[in-house]
Parts: C-alpha cells; sequence; structure tokens
C-alpha cells in the first residue's frame, strides 16, 4: 500500500510503501531530499528514541543516503546499528569546507559530459550536501559562486566552472595522496 506521509528523517512529504501485513519486515521511502531508503519494521516501531537520534543527525543521514543513491550504492535498511556505522563514514564530510566539497561534487556528478546546469532547488534539498537548512545550503552556494567554482544559470540552476573542475581534480588527487 503506498501512502504520503513525512519521511523519518528530515521531515520532507515522502512517498512510502508500508508493509502493514509485516511480511518483509521494512517500510520503502522514497524522499525528494534524502532519496530511496528502507527502514526496519523493528527500528520504526520499537525504536522511538533511536528514531529520535536519527532525527538529530539528520544532515548527515540524509546526505549519505541521498550520496549513495546518486553514485548507485543504494541504501541497505535502516537500522538502529546502522545509522551509527553512518555517521562514522569516511564519506561523511565534517567540516563545512568539506559540505562545500561536496556540493561541487554533486554538481559535477549531475552536469556529467553534457554540461547541462544543474538544479540546486534553491536551496529547498539540504541533503545534496549534508547541509543542515536551507540557509547553509544557500551560503555554500553563494561562497562556491562568488570564489568562482560555480556558474549561476539563472531560476536555481548552476553549471560547475573550469576553475571549479580543476579544484575537483586537485582535491581528488590530495585525498588519494594521503
Amino acid at each position: 500500500m503506498s501512502d504520503t506521509e513525512k519521511c523519518i528523517i528530515c521531515g520532507s512529504a515522502a512517498g512510502t510503501l508500508i508493509d502493514r501485513s509485516n511480511l518483509y519486515h521494512h517500510c520503502f521511502y522514497k524522499c525528494p531530499n534524502c532519496g530511496n531508503f528502507y527502514v526496519s519494521y523493528k527500528f520504526y516501531h520499537k525504536k522511538p528514541q533511536a528514531l529520535e537520534e536519527v532525527r538529530r543527525h539528520a544532515a548527515v543521514i540524509s546526505g549519505y543516503i541521498r550520496e549513495m543513491n546518486e553514485i548507485g550504492h543504494h541504501s541497505k535498511c535502516l537500522t538502529s546499528t546502522l545509522w551509527v556505522s553512518i555517521l562514522n563514514d569516511e564519506l561523511v564530510p565534517k567540516t563545512f569546507d568539506e559540505k562545500a566539497m561536496k556540493l561541487l561534487q554533486y554538481v559535477e556528478r549531475r552536469m556529467g559530459r553534457t554540461g547541462e546546469p544543474v538544479n540546486l532547488y534553491h536551496g529547498e534539498q539540504p541533503a545534496l550536501c549534508y547541509a543542515s537548512s536551507k540557509d547553509e545550503v544557500l551560503l555554500l552556494i553563494g561562497m562556491m559562486t562568488e570564489n568562482g567554482y560555480l556558474k549561476p544559470q539563472g531560476d536555481g540552476f548552476y553549471i560547475l566552472t573550469e576553475k571549479g573542475r580543476d579544484f575537483l581534480d586537485g582535491k581528488e588527487i590530495m585525498v588519494i595522496e594521503l
């Protein structure tokens, strides 16, 4: 049965496929901010305190789920233990600069080779760069635009500049060398 309810992580309106018969022991969410993910029935119904902890770390968890979906590693079922391991994953940005890097990587993935402008949704989907709010996304977009890494194309669309591509190429090499 399909329903629309709030995403249990970020609170956005999300499509859900809830196994009300309890045969599959999970609930599937299709959130416009987080992406697609499963939540174990036990975690969803039996661990309300853990769900509150997940919500406190919503920026990290929704960003991680979204990034995994974007790069083709579809999420595992969110359980009372998996969400803790997400917080410590090496892909999760720890600083503001690392969030800016995630924003540039998102634009690069979406632009691909076509060079098509990428919709950054006027900051309405903070998970695309692990941001905690729309304001933080807008600050990151402004910072990357001001520094010449992104170029606005109108109505919330941006492209990665040559400087942005060079920056990402340099960062990727530096990460490999460490």
